[in-house]
Parts: structure tokens; C-alpha cells; sequence
């Protein structure tokens, strides 16, 4: 009895499910609620239709076997397994309903059309490139932008990535996550084009793992102390980030982050142990010195705004340890 209950219970699950699905795909159908999601949606339809699939010749399969009598064990591991899949797909699910769902609250539609927006013109300015240099890259679809309050920060959950460390299903779509205080000032929408960049990485085959491999060799020549050199493989995917922060949001990146970190002083120029951000000291400093390599040479006012951030900050943090001043030879490399 228990197993058939539990077998029937997945079955109708899975009939929701699919149901649901359609609804939401007809949502953001053009001339839909949510038209500008649409691709975002098909992903994840594609995705639940291959696990809905799955699910369905599980059933078959048990539904033709041999009858026993009473049950088995093994019988029930097999129920088990149905069962599991299902729930795991209705937490996968879940989160992107949440996150969809945000965009019927009238308070937060003009914020988060901008920022599916910016995520949007993020990747078709690199897909553009791409196919400039006709380089063969799929990007498929931007992330989708939404509010959560477990973090002060933003953060991003890349395409292929788990949901939950259990999950089997990895997800089709990034999420780039936000606190719910960013919305108060348009200025801080500059946070989504660093999160994007982390999605870029990844969709892109991570160059900045390649970036790490490099860095690490050629400061290794340079006998520079393992200190600096693990410091910096460990900080690449956030460096990375961040040149993308600035090629896909202008000089303007620069004096959002610098606002952004702008803490006090044992937040901020202090190497932390395992610490996957550049120390926040440093980190202005080597977003400086990309803005004014991408932007400043033909353009005098960006190098002067450059410049004046750069004295500001100093000027905030007089005093730091000569290790961490340190890192400032390997800007150049």
C-alpha cells in the first residue's frame, strides 16, 4: 500500500508538472506577460520535458514488470527513485517559479525588465563578437534576474551548475541574484554586468581558469613568493568578472565597485585565508588600471576620472602592510 501511494503520488506530480509548464511557456509566448522571457523559459521547458521523459519510461518499465507479492526491497527502490526525481525537479522548478513570479509584483516589473535588460545586451554584445571573429560559441540564453535576501551581495548560479548539491538536473539557465536593497539606486545595476561576466566564463569554456594556469607559470618564473601566486589563481574568476564589468558596463564600473567596497579598513586591506576576492584595496586598483588600458588612451577624461578615484581611495587607505602593497608589480603581468 505504502509503495503504491508513492507511486502514484509521483505520477501525479508529474502530470502538474507538465501542466504547469505549458501555462508558463504560454506566459511567455510573444504577446505574453513575460514575452522577453521566452527563451529563458524554452530551456527550462527543454529541460523538464527530458526529465518528465525519464520519469515516464521509469513507470513503464515498473508498471510491465512481474507482479510480486507484497513488497520487495528492491521494488521499492525503484519506486524510491521515481519518487525522488520528482521531488528534486519540483525544488528545481520551484526556484525558477519564485524568480519568474517576482515579475507579477507592480513594485519591482520596472527593475527587473532592466535588469533581465542589461543581462540580455550583455550576451548579445559578446555573441556579436563572437561571430565577428567567427569564433563557434553557443551562448543560448542570457540569465534571468531576480531578488533574494539570503545575501548583502550579489551573486550568480551558472548554467550547468546545481541547484542544490544533491540535484541531478543542473540548471539551463543562470540566475543572477540581488539583494533586495540594490534596487533603491540605479547605480548599482553596474553589479549585474560582473555577475553576467561570471556566466560568461563559464558559457564561454572558463577562460579564466586559463588565465590562473598563466599567471601561475609566469609569476613562478618571476620567483615571485607562493603567497602572491596562489593569491592571485585563486582570485581569477572574480578578476575576469570584472573586466567584463568593464568592457560590458564603461568606466563607470570602476566607481560603482569602489562605492560598493568602500568599507572600513579591517574589511578592506586585509589578505583573507582562502578568500576568493581580490582584497577590496587592490582590487580597485587593478580595476583602475583596466579602464584606463581599455578606455583611457584615446580619451582624457576618463583617464583624469581614473586618476581621481585612484587618489581617493589611496587617500581612504593610507596605511597598508607592504605584502599587500606587494601585489602591485604583478599588475602589469
Amino acid at each position: 500500500m505504502i509503495a503504491d501511494q508513492v507511486f502514484e503520488s509521483a505520477k501525479l506530480r508529474a502530470g502538474s508538472l507538465e501542466a504547469e509548464l505549458r501555462d508558463w511557456l504560454t506566459l511567455t509566448a510573444p504577446g505574453g506577460v513575460l514575452q522577453k522571457n521566452n527563451s529563458q523559459m524554452v530551456l527550462v521547458q527543454k529541460t523538464f520535458d527530458a526529465t518528465l521523459e525519464r520519469l515516464r519510461n521509469y513507470c513503464t518499465l515498473l508498471s510491465n514488470a512481474t507482479p510480486q507479492a507484497g513488497i520487495s526491497n528492491q521494488n521499492f527502490m525503484e519506486i524510491a527513485c521515481i519518487d525522488k526525481i520528482m521531488r528534486e525537479a519540483f525544488d528545481l522548478w520551484g526556484a525558477y517559479r519564485t524568480w519568474f513570479s517576482q515579475r507579477f509584483v507592480g513594485r519591482f516589473q520596472s527593475y527587473l525588465l532592466a535588469t533581465d535588460g542589461i543581462a540580455h545586451d550583455c550576451y548579445q554584445a559578446v555573441a556579436e563578437r563572437l561571430k565577428a571573429l567567427g569564433i563557434n560559441i553557443d551562448l543560448r540564453s542570457y540569465p534571468i534576474t531576480s531578488f533574494d535576501g539570503r545575501y548583502d551581495s550579489p551573486y550568480t548560479i551558472a548554467r550547468g551548475k546545481r541547484f542544490r548539491t544533491n540535484h541531478i538536473e543542473t540548471l539551463p539557465v543562470p540566475m543572477i541574484a540581488v539583494p533586495w536593497n540594490l534596487q533603491t539606486l540605479s547605480w548599482n545595476s553596474l553589479a549585474i554586468h560582473h555577475e553576467v561576466g561570471h556566466d560568461l566564463d563559464v558559457d564561454l569554456g572558463m577562460p579564466s581558469k586559463e588565465i590562473a594556469d598563466h599567471l601561475g607559470s609566469e609569476l613562478l618564473k618571476q620567483k615571485t613568493v607562493d603567497l602572491r601566486v596562489q593569491a592571485w589563481q585563486r582570485w581569477s574568476k572574480e578578476i575576469v568578472a570584472d573586466y567584463f564589468g568593464i568592457l560590458l558596463g564603461g568606466p563607470a564600473y570602476l566607481g560603482f565597485i569602489a562605492a560598493y567596497l568602500a568599507r572600513h579598513p579591517s574589511d578592506s586591506i586585509e589578505l583573507g585565508g582562502e578568500e576568493l576576492h581580490p582584497v577590496p584595496y587592490l582590487r580597485i586598483l587593478l580595476v583602475a588600471k583596466f579602464v584606463q588600458r581599455v578606455w583611457g588612451p584615446t580619451n582624457p577624461q576618463v583617464a583624469a576620472y581614473v586618476g581621481g578615484i585612484c587618489t581617493d581611495w589611496r587617500n581612504i587607505y593610507p596605511k597598508v602592510q607592504q605584502y599587500i602593497v606587494d601585489f602591485e608589480k604583478d599588475f602589469d603581468l
